[in-house]
């Protein structure tokens, strides 16, 4: 994804686009046949979610960043790991609400891809929303993808502390906090 930042023209976005691509279009979907294959019917809703948390490697990304291209950190790193923690719990929170209703792991499969879809076209991971216009900018504010994005890039490129992301962080256990606990109210087992 610091490809995507640091592309200057469309060809060095769409090469960078194609190489993440490379690594997630398997992903899913593998993980998705892994759970069905080794865990049985009543764990697979919390293996969906766990796994769907674990697909945040943030930590990788950034220091990867740091290391190889030298992009800048000039915020706090202690509110960036709290940050992402939190932001890995609300998805996770989000996937097993989403796991917790669905009667096969294909329909879990597919509500993921219909929630998280559109989350990672508005979210600004992969183009940015500041330049979204009307209800469809309403739309991407309203996205944890995007409080977690904007949150991350002011931590990186501005020199952000806790009081910077004191918003989105709220927002984002808010959230969690609120997936967790109606997934805990209506998750029944199979």
């Amino acid at each position: 994804m610091v490809g995507l930042t640091y592309s200057g023209s469309v060809a060095g976005f769409i090469a960078a686009r194609f190489a993440l691509g490379l690594g997630e279009a398997g992903n899913f979907p593998a993980s998705i046949k892994v759970i069905a294959d080794w865990f049985p019917k009543k764990e697979r809703a919390l293996a969906t979610g766990i796994f769907n948390s674990g697909t945040s490697v943030g930590v990788i990304i950034v220091s990867f960043g740091m290391l190889i291209w030298g992009v800048p950190f000039r915020g706090s790193i202690a509110a960036a790991g709290v940050l992402l923690v939190v932001a890995a719990l609300a998805f996770s929170g989000l996937g097993v609400l989403i796991a917790s209703r669905a009667r096969t792991i294909e329909g879990v499969a597919g509500l993921m891809n219909l929630v998280l879809l559109p989350m990672w076209l508005l979210g600004g991971a992969f183009f940015s929303n500041e330049r979204m216009e009307g209800p469809l900018r309403v739309v991407a504010n309203c996205m944890p993808l995007s409080w977690c994005n904007d949150a991350m890039r002011d931590l990186m490129l501005a020199p952000g502390g806790w009081l910077s992301v004191a918003l989105p962080l709220g927002l984002l256990a808010a959230f969690a906090a609120a997936c967790f606990a109606v997934a805990l109210r209506i998750f029944r087992w199979l």
